[in-house]
C-alpha cells in the first residue's frame, strides 16, 4: 500500500490592514511551493486598526471565494506555537524591497531559535504591486484616492464604506467660464443692435467689453497653467 502524501502546509501571517493585491500575489507564489497556505490574521489589541479581525477574515474569505488550498484563521500569541499547532512546514514572509530584509531576518532567526522545525521562506512580491502596503492604501483612501486596482473587489466596497467618494468642490472659475464668456458677448450684440447715432456713444463701453474678454480669457489661461 502506498504511503499516503503529507500535504505541505505554510502559515502566510500579518494584520491585513486590508488585504492588497500585493498579499494575494504572494499567496499565489506560495501555492506555486506548498500544498496549503494559511493566512493567519494578526490578533493584536495593543494596535489600532480599520477593520476588525473578524472583518478581516470576512473580506479574506469573500476574496479568495472558497478556493481549498487556501484556509483563513486568526490567531494571538507566538506564531511558532501557532505553526506548531496547525503542523505548518514554513512561515511565508512577502519581500518588496531591500528596506524589509533586515527587519524579516531578524524575526526569521527569532523564530527559528523558538521553534527549528518551521523555517521562514521569503517570496518576493510581484513587480506590479511593489509598492503597495495596507498603510499606504489606506492613507490613498482617506483622501479620495482611486484604489480599485490595488484591492480585492470585496476589500474595495469595505473600504468604500469607511472612505465614502469626496464630493467635489465647486470651482466658480472653471464651472462659470462659458457664462461669463457667453454674458459678455451678450452684451456685445447689445450694442451693436443700438441705432447708429446710439453707438458712438457706445464705443468707450466696446472696448471696456473687449478688454473684459481678454481678461477673463487669460485668466483661463492662467488657471489651466495652474492645474497642469
Amino acid at each position: 500500500m502506498a504511503d499516503k502524501k503529507i500535504s505541505k502546509i505554510a502559515i502566510y501571517p500579518g494584520s491585513f490592514d486590508p488585504l492588497t493585491n500585493g498579499h494575494i500575489d504572494i499567496i499565489e507564489r506560495a501555492l506555486e511551493i506548498f500544498d496549503q497556505v494559511i493566512i493567519a490574521v494578526l490578533h493584536n489589541p495593543s494596535k489600532k486598526s480599520l477593520f476588525t479581525m473578524d472583518e478581516r477574515v470576512v473580506m479574506i474569505k469573500q476574496s479568495f471565494n472558497g478556493t481549498k488550498s487556501v484556509l483563513v484563521d486568526s490567531f494571538g500569541g507566538l506564531l511558532v506555537d501557532y505553526a506548531k499547532m496547525k503542523n505548518a512546514v514554513a512561515i511565508i514572509r512577502g519581500m518588496r524591497a531591500i528596506s524589509d530584509f533586515e527587519s524579516e531576518f531578524q524575526m526569521a532567526l527569532m523564530n527559528r531559535k523558538l521553534n527549528k522545525e518551521v523555517q521562514s521562506v521569503f517570496l518576493m512580491t510581484g513587480f506590479r504591486w511593489i509598492f503597495t502596503s495596507s498603510s499606504i492604501i489606506k492613507e490613498a483612501a482617506q483622501f479620495g484616492g482611486d484604489i480599485s486596482d490595488m484591492v480585492p473587489k470585496a476589500v474595495h466596497q469595505k473600504m468604500l464604506e469607511k472612505y465614502p467618494p469626496q464630493k467635489k468642490a465647486i470651482d466658480l472659475n472653471q464651472d462659470f467660464f462659458y457664462f461669463r464668456i457667453l454674458f459678455i458677448f451678450a452684451k456685445t450684440i447689445v450694442m451693436l443692435s443700438l441705432p447708429p447715432e446710439s453707438r458712438a456713444a457706445c464705443v468707450n463701453a466696446f472696448v471696456l467689453t473687449s478688454m473684459e474678454v481678454l481678461a477673463v480669457t487669460m485668466d483661463r489661461i492662467v488657471f489651466f497653467d495652474t492645474i497642469l
